[in-house]
């Protein structure tokens, strides 16, 4: 009996000691200085605080040495209550932009790009014919977002059927240059998708084709694609069927897979489930991983290509961008498309990543507020200013160029009061702007926008004489048969709601980005009624003064519309809302 419990105790003894002992790997893993031992529990309990803002969700964190927690929460399909699980396909939107920059790099480990070289060398003679400058644009260029490039708004498409190849795209929608190369960050959807384009010329393969020989294949990414129509893996394009995108709010316009695609499909189109894009961040983090020959090659990627300012901190490298709202060194990218919400970000220092997916339009509470679970806020000041800024990235030429305005803000700040984000106040090469992020908001003296405000106020007072004048035209017609002149007034009045119309669909599409989607072609069709108005304006004008009336209240009348038509007219051709042609080429 003794003998018996001396047994049970050395047992325990035994299997208390083999428990710890095999234990302490798992525990040594866990106790990383990164703070991740409770990650899931503090994922779970945001996700629960905030569930009521959710449709679906996918995040995972690693390190170094492999997967630290994954999860899946919510709702693919909210109205049918299909919820989101491992194999549930969504769209990684901008964050697909890293994989143009490993593709170059790699390219350059072959010896085959010089990201210094004139990026002319790499595409057809004649390929540019929108620059202004005479200083080459680099690859280097085109990865800092510092090529000089026009905003290219409209990145999607409503049909299958309206999608064009990659060169043909590029082709067709050239932007004007407005910025010296190497100098503004304006941030560029048509930039990433033109170096895409040298990589496809360069390694002698398609560019979809190329990606996956070297980066999906090598990673063991079974389950993501890179087309637009996901036709290069026709498993993700049956899931992505299953997947419904949501608002921001969950209220408005639900998207289905087929109502958009990306024109510019190497800058936003890849799609994946969350296993697989975990590999693909973890592999950014591991320099032995299969995406490079060489460890020099991935040290090279991860490191800065621009800085802000004079302080020596990294704002882009080799393409992927510094997070300006935390500690240390985080970089990655944000996405975004018209049904979904990403965001890939790693910590090169402390080796940790996260990787996550929303099925919501500009979702911002999980985008935002997850990274800050895993890596530490940024506490800084901001620099001492006051004064107007408009952002870089925006429609400077063209008939699209009303778009500037809307990135116009009146900014003041307050150095002594502790904020989330970092923001660098700049006057390199004689242009004053704030850095932040991947593209400068740059400041403008009140002489710079006076005449677009001027403008702007002038077509709004054109307008309401329009509606009066019409309204009088009108009223004579209906009560005294008058027709001649009053006829000549309501039609002059009526006319100027044109480009009203039309640059209220234009800036519906460029704000909300909701189906139908604007194409092309039908874009530079919206601009012939303007150009028709354009016309008939001078017209009316000529007409107008050859039958100038004598009378008191027909010549007041008589001399209202020939300002207002005038006012239009000046509108018009300021805004350049007749020149549809710029507005692509296809």
């Amino acid at each position: 009996m003794k003998n018996h419990h001396l047994r049970r105790i050395w047992n325990l003894l035994l299997t208390t000691v083999l428990m710890i002992v095999f234990c302490l790997p798992v525990i040594s893993q866990a106790a990383e200085p990164d703070g991740s031992t409770d990650i899931g529990e503090r994922i779970e309990a945001f996700v629960e605080e905030h569930e009521d803002t959710m449709a679906g969700l996918m995040v995972s964190v690693s390190d170094r040495k492999g997967e630290i927690y994954t999860g899946y929460f919510g709702y693919a399909d909210m109205e049918n209550h299909v919820p989101v699980e491992h194999e549930t396909v969504m769209e990684w939107g901008s964050i697909s932009k890293i994989q143009v920059w490993i593709c170059v790099m790699q390219l350059k480990e072959k010896g085959l790009i010089d990201l210094d070289e004139d990026i002319r060398t790499y595409l057809p003679e004649g390929f540019f014919t929108r620059l202004k400058y005479e200083k080459p644009i680099t690859m280097t260029d085109l990865m800092n977002h510092k090529a000089g490039f026009d905003e290219v708004p409209f990145v999607w498409v409503g049909s299958e059927e309206r999608l064009k190849s990659l060169e043909d795209w590029l082709k067709c929608t050239e932007p004007a240059q407005v910025y010296e190369p190497g100098v503004i960050a304006s941030y560029s959807n048509w930039g990433a998708a033109l170096a895409a384009l040298i990589v496809q010329r360069v390694s002698g393969q398609p560019y979809e084709e190329y990606v996956r020989e070297y980066i999906f294949v090598p990673l063991g990414m079974e389950h993501t694609s890179i087309m637009p129509d996901a036709s290069d893996n026709e498993w993700v394009m049956n899931k992505r069927k299953e997947l419904k995108t949501y608002s921001d709010d969950l209220s408005g316009e639900v998207l289905s897979y087929g109502d958009y695609y990306a024109y510019c499909y190497p800058a936003g189109a890849c799609m994946s489930t969350m296993e697989d894009m975990q590999k693909f961040a973890q592999a950014l983090l591991d320099e032995n991983s299969a995406l490079f020959e060489s460890p020099e090659t991935h040290r090279e990627l991860l490191s800065p290509t621009d800085y802000y300012g004079d302080t020596g901190i990294g704002r882009s490298y080799h393409g992927l961008c510094y997070n300006v709202f935390m500690k240390g060194t985080v970089i990655g990218h944000p996405g975004g498309t018209v049904g979904c919400s990403s965001a890939l970000w790693i910590d090169i220092e402390n080796g940790i990543c996260i990787t996550l997916i929303t099925n919501q339009h500009e979702e911002s509470t999980f985008v935002n507020g997850l990274p800050e679970l895993v890596f530490e806020r940024y506490e800084g000041h901001l620099p001492e200013f006051e004064g107007t800024v408009q952002d870089a990235r925006a429609v400077y030429t063209g008939p699209l160029k009303l778009q500037r305005v809307f990135g116009m803000q009146s900014v003041t700040t307050d150095p002594s009061q502790i904020v989330h984000a970092r923001y660098t106040l700049s006057d390199e090469n004689g242009i004053c702007r704030l850095e932040a992020g991947q593209s400068d908001l740059i400041v403008r003296e009140t002489g710079e926008i006076l005449p677009d405000i001027i403008s702007i106020a002038v077509y709004i007072l054109s307008l309401l004489m329009s509606a009066v004048l019409f309204i009088i035209a009108v009223v004579q017609i209906l009560r005294h048969g008058r027709r001649g002149l009053s006829l000549w007034s309501m039609v002059s009045a009526g006319m100027q709601l044109i480009p009203l119309i039309v640059m209220y669909r234009v800036i519906v599409q460029l704000v909300f980005e909701q189906a139908p989607f604007l194409e092309i072609e039908k874009l530079r069709l919206l601009f012939v009624p303007v150009f028709a108005l354009l016309m008939a304006d001078i017209a009316l004008i000529i007409y107008g003064i050859k039958n100038h009336s004598r009378s008191g209240i027909s010549k007041a009348r008589n001399v209202l519309t020939l300002i207002t038509l005038a006012l239009s007219t000046y509108g018009i051709i300021y805004w350049e809302l007749f020149e549809f042609w710029r507005v692509g080429i296809c």
